[in-house]
């Protein structure tokens, strides 16, 4: 009889441990299961995703190539000069008249022009548009125009007619025989001018050609100074004490007969020095003494 509970009992512990093997065993594969969907499951990342990055403006570069951090050389390409023959080229029939040329550096020379079919004066660079030409280059009393793929040249009516001989007016500060010396007056009209004021009429100088008309005076012939009319309400020109009709026969003494003379005193007036003009109003020469402050 107790043999027989302790087969019984045997029995019962094998199958304990089976049991708790099986079990143990069980929680063993499941782990393992578990781990490895868990893993598989994980989102994946795709490493080889494109991502377009844009690339910097040549500007941003600037202050590299400023900065020369390499000390490398940099060559300046010189512009190319087109040669051109004045003597070939030929007068132009578009309804214009060249009144004066300020020569110098590109930036400085310009050409005071008519319009004459909209009878309008005004000052030109080289680059700038009139009628359906555009000027070209701006030379001693002559202009350059480019008018329908070819050059052609404005003249000065004085000079037309001796093309390639020897001038006979003298200007301001040109070489040879010294320009006529006008009596001065001795109780000349001081007039006080404002550094700013000069500088804003220089700063735009086809402004200022449009705030009156200048053009020569003709006497027996030849040109005895600079007639202004049309002056404007607030033009530099009143504020200097012009008035229209006023004839300008000098500056310190020189005689003048062109536009180009006229502008040159303006310029003058920009330096700050002090400078007396000689006019003729009413048929009586005077003398306007102008003090920059």
């Amino acid at each position: 009889m107790i043999q027989r509970y302790f087969s019984i009992a045997n029995i019962l512990l094998i199958t304990a441990g089976v049991y708790l093997c099986v079990n143990i065993m069980y929680t063993i594969v499941t782990a393992g299961l578990d781990y490895g969907t868990s893993f598989l499951a994980a989102p994946s990342q795709d490493l080889t995703t494109d991502v377009e990055i844009p690339a910097p403006a040549l500007a941003s570069y600037t202050a590299i190539t400023k900065r020369n951090i390499f000390n490398s050389s940099i060559e300046e390409i010189a512009p190319v000069v087109e040669k051109i023959d004045i003597e070939k080229l030929k007068e132009t029939e578009l309804k214009l008249k060249l009144w004066g040329t300020v020569t110098g550096r590109n930036e400085r020379a310009y050409a005071v022009i008519e319009d004459t079919k909209a009878r309008e004066q005004n000052l030109y660079r080289a680059g700038d548009t009139i009628q359906n030409a555009v000027v070209k280059l701006i030379l001693r009393e002559k202009v350059v125009l480019r008018v329908d793929e070819r050059d052609e040249i404005l003249a000065m009516e004085e000079i037309r007619g001796r093309r390639g001989s020897p001038r006979g007016r003298k200007r301001i500060g040109s070489t040879g025989s010294p320009a006529k010396k006008l009596p001065v007056s001795s109780y000349p009209r001081k007039i006080r001018l404002k550094t700013d004021q000069i500088e804003k009429a220089m700063g735009n100088l086809g402004q200022l050609m449009e705030q009156a008309t200048l053009r020569p005076y003709i006497e027996d012939g030849q040109p005895t100074g600079i007639s202004i009319t049309g002056i404007k309400p607030n033009a530099i020109f009143r504020k200097m004490r012009l008035r229209n009709g006023d004839v300008i026969t000098g500056v310190n003494g020189d005689s003048i007969g062109s536009v180009e003379d006229a502008i040159k005193f303006v310029e003058q007036l920009s330096s700050g020095s002090n400078i007396q003009l000689q006019i003729k109003r009413r048929g009586r020469e005077q003398t306007l003494d102008y003090s920059i402050e």
